[in-house]
């Protein structure tokens, strides 16, 4: 808003008359647009230079349900702080990575995302904490179900990404085995 001319009265006059609402920190919307699970993940990714990961890259490739906290991911040299914040009262949980290819990031309904298999690598990161190794075999299965990954390019992706020390390496691979012994589906 300060790009564009506006000062912090204006601003803050604009808040208190009800045209503007502060959301989160440096993020305000029209007062009369609606809170969207969508709108908080953008504002998530444009406050954070991230792109949505784990459970919320998970909801917007239609591998699980709309979780309950907004995941983004930042790369090597961000500098966002803090870890957790809302926005619209949403949690929003900003994880740091050391490797964030391009070729693991795509775009889905005009936010940043990780690509499917770096989603199935977030979501494996989450087992047994927040996610249950059943929930992940159903996730990847869908993925797998609407073509949107296969179960070769998911291994091919799994050894090389793989690095010490990094989460959901394990999980991943159990699910991807667990996979490959129910066979295909209908």
């Amino acid at each position: 808003l300060e790009e564009l001319g506006w000062s912090t009265r204006v601003i803050h006059r604009r808040v208190i008359d009800g045209e503007l609402v502060r959301a989160g920190p440096g993020i305000f919307r029209l007062g009369a647009a609606p809170v969207t699970p969508l709108g908080v993940v953008f504002a998530a990714t444009a406050l954070t230079g991230g792109v949505a990961s784990h459970r919320t890259g998970g909801w917007l490739h239609e591998m699980i349900r709309h979780p309950a906290i907004v995941d983004v991911t930042v790369g090597p040299g961000s500098t966002h702080r803090p870890r957790r914040f809302t926005i619209d009262g949403i949690e929003v949980r900003v994880h740091a990575t050391t490797s964030l290819p391009r070729d693991d990031v795509i775009e889905v309904n005009g936010v940043r995302t990780t690509s499917v298999a770096r989603t199935a690598l977030g979501l494996a990161a989450l087992v047994p904490r927040a996610m249950s190794a059943r929930d992940l075999v159903e996730a990847i299965s869908l993925a797998i179900d609407r073509k949107a990954a296969t179960e070769a390019w998911l291994w091919w992706m799994l050894e090389h990404r793989r690095c010490q020390g990094r989460n959901g390496v394990r999980a991943l691979e159990s699910a991807l085995a667990e996979l490959g012994r129910l066979g295909p589906t209908e």
